[in-house]
């Protein structure tokens, strides 16, 4: 039990479960309010950086994508590695370690 939380509502309980899997199929998925093109294959990780103005992206294929979210472009794309990147983020002000 979380001591000290007070919940606006009450957690379903299993009983609920229908009722909570019927409500969630009767809405439409979510749409996207942005897509960002910027990669060839699969992308394994992102991060975000400078006070959530950039996003950092990796692929499969050792890509690495710096998106400006303000444009929602990237600003700069490169080769990172040989093989996929597993991980990116913010080292220092102007580095990125990946």
């Amino acid at each position: 039990m979380l001591e000290g939380v007070c919940w606006p509502f009450s957690l379903p309980t299993p009983a609920d479960r229908p009722l909570v899997a019927a409500l969630a199929m009767a809405l439409p998925p979510a749409a996207p309010a942005y897509i960002l093109r910027g990669h060839g294959s699969q992308v394994h990780t992102t991060a975000f950086i400078r006070s959530n103005s950039r996003l950092v992206t990796g692929d499969a294929d050792g890509w690495i994508v710096l998106w400006s979210l303000a444009i929602k472009r990237p600003v700069a794309v490169w080769k990172a590695h040989e093989g996929s990147i597993l991980g990116a983020s913010a080292w220092g002000d102007e580095k990125l370690i990946t």
